[in-house]
């Protein structure tokens, strides 16, 4: 749980991030609390989540951070478009983007592979209530946080992020159930992707992909690709006559139909249209 916390002889509030001692010993728990607790001590940069201090007491580990009081990156879009009807402006995306990946480099520099850059672990600091109230992003500052599956090292070869923000290499092994240890892993690339899809959803207010479940994400990623592009056109193929012979049809209810229709036909169907390139030719040559 996340709090706000006074510290003593200050004015200043901070974060506090109160973690429940027997679930974080826990094995498979305790390394990433403990991972992200000690990259957090190692980085400092502006555009970094800075640790300020860290408690034990008989119940709970205290992990203190600095306050943002925009809250993350996708909360300050979500209120922005719901006040003001669109996404970012360019010149606000530019000014975010700038940040973001000066805070990745100084990651990328000091050996390390974030693996879960999105909008959701990327804090915003106004510097003013004004500018918070306004969402001048302008005068926002970024910080990137939430180091607990971050890999020390130039190669990573497990299979882990969330999936609308995850290079398509690795979102691959994690449909194959394969956790890359047969394979070269992954380098910082990773996260490049990564920035690329949170740059896209700052601009277009969607992410890259919405699929529920890693095969649906992994499904779009295969219908962009030229050979799923055919086949899924194929899915398509009966489309025209279904709803000419029924105009009062739904659309998806006629690409449903399709689908089903085509399904163990699509092979019959591209040798068929492979079987008229011969005469297409032929009647180009005619033609002239």
């Amino acid at each position: 749980r996340l709090y706000l916390y006074k510290l003593p002889n200050s004015n200043d509030y901070c974060a506090l991030k109160k973690l429940d001692r027997k679930k974080a010993d826990r094995p498979q728990v305790k390394k990433y609390f403990i991972t992200e607790l000690s990259i957090m001590k190692e980085l400092k940069h502006n555009n970094i989540i800075r640790l300020i201090d860290f408690q034990k007491t008989t119940n709970h580990y205290n992990i203190i951070m600095e306050y943002c009081n925009g809250g993350s990156l996708l909360k300050c879009l979500k209120k922005y478009m719901s006040e003001f009807k669109k996404p970012f402006s360019e010149e606000y995306v530019q000014h975010l983007m700038r940040q973001i990946v000066n805070g990745l480099i100084y990651i990328h520099d000091h050996d390390i592979i974030h693996r879960d850059i999105k909008l959701d672990n990327i804090l915003v600091k106004f510097s003013s209530e004004e500018d918070k109230n306004k969402l001048n992003m302008m005068n926002a500052q970024i910080k990137i946080c939430d180091f607990g599956i971050s890999i020390r090292g130039a190669t990573a070869f497990t299979a882990i992020g969330t999936p609308a923000y995850m290079d398509p290499f690795i979102l691959k092994k994690l449909k194959e159930r394969n956790d890359l240890a047969n394979s070269q892993g992954y380098n910082k690339s990773a996260d490049i992707w990564s920035l690329g899809a949170v740059c896209y959803e700052m601009l277009i207010g969607k992410r890259v992909f919405n699929g529920r479940s890693i095969k649906d994400l992994y499904q779009k990623l295969w219908d962009l690709t030229i050979i799923g592009g055919i086949i899924k056109r194929y899915s398509y193929l009966m489309v025209p006559y279904i709803l000419a012979e029924n105009p009062s049809i739904k659309a998806n209810t006629a690409i449903t139909l399709s689908r089903k229709m085509m399904d163990g036909h699509k092979w019959e169907a591209f040798k068929i249209e492979l079987s008229f390139i011969g005469w297409s030719l032929l009647g180009m040559l005619t033609n002239r």
